[in-house]
């Protein structure tokens, strides 16, 4: 479905906590969008948020850097989150061949 990318963010990032000495971990590449609506209490645009694998796919996208905001066919799908509960991620994402190409 088409959708109008308005911010990517990645890190990859790990440590061990100050509190417990316990590692942690943070590697995600999450993507925004900004999506319609239009209810009897309001109307507009709001922004939800993907997440889009791993930090490793922050490369794929950088051919929208300085792009933004930009319409991209996103694929949807059900992943998991931290606590192993079922969430909708972007499982791809097709950028435009005029923002591929520069």
């Amino acid at each position: 479905m088409k959708m109008k990318v308005i911010r990517i963010e990645g890190s990859n990032r790990s440590g061990l906590s100050k509190k417990d000495n316990t590692p942690w971990s943070m590697d995600f590449t999450k993507i925004t969008v900004e999506v319609p609506f239009s209810t009897p209490d309001g109307w507009g645009n709001k922004e939800m948020t993907y997440e889009y694998g791993g930090y490793a796919n922050l490369a794929k996208l950088e051919p929208l850097r300085d792009r933004l905001p930009i319409d991209c066919d996103v694929d949807l799908g059900a992943g998991t989150n931290q606590y192993d509960q079922p969430i909708t991620v972007i499982t791809d994402i097709k950028i435009p061949q005029t923002a591929a190409k520069a």
